[in-house]
């Protein structure tokens, strides 16, 4: 189960669940959403949707934690928690993906990896 230490714990905006977003949102703080967006969310931090929130959208941000339904792609730089609540229609994209059980996941998933150093090829003298 996810631990609450690991969750966002200040979030710079907070989309209620009366809220719904037509067009693109982007940010550089943590989001919350609870409401409903339509159109393209971004953020340079965290994202957590909540169980019942739509978001008929891609999403890109560094991290997140979806409960909520995802139809659209979702791409994260880090760490992507999927919880048993959650169902995303959709291509996903992260360093780390943690699913819960219970979680409905239709799409493809690709793991990045770790920039690795370029190794120099070694010259030979003459």
């Amino acid at each position: 189960m996810f631990k609450k230490d690991e969750e966002p714990k200040d979030f710079e905006t907070i989309i209620g669940p009366a809220i719904k977003i037509e067009g693109d949102f982007n940010g550089k703080g943590n989001i919350l959403v609870q409401g409903v967006i339509n159109g393209s969310i971004s953020t340079d931090n965290s994202i957590k949707v909540d169980n019942g929130a739509k978001i008929n959208a891609n999403l890109l941000a560094d991290s997140a934690i979806i409960a909520g339904e995802i139809n659209g792609n979702v791409t994260t730089k880090n760490k992507l928690d999927i919880l048993s609540t959650c169902k995303i229609t959709g291509d996903i994209e992260s360093k780390i993906v943690y699913m819960e059980a219970g979680a409905i996941f239709n799409g493809k998933c690709a793991m990045q990896q770790e920039d690795k150093k370029k190794e120099e090829t070694p010259t030979i003298k003459k």
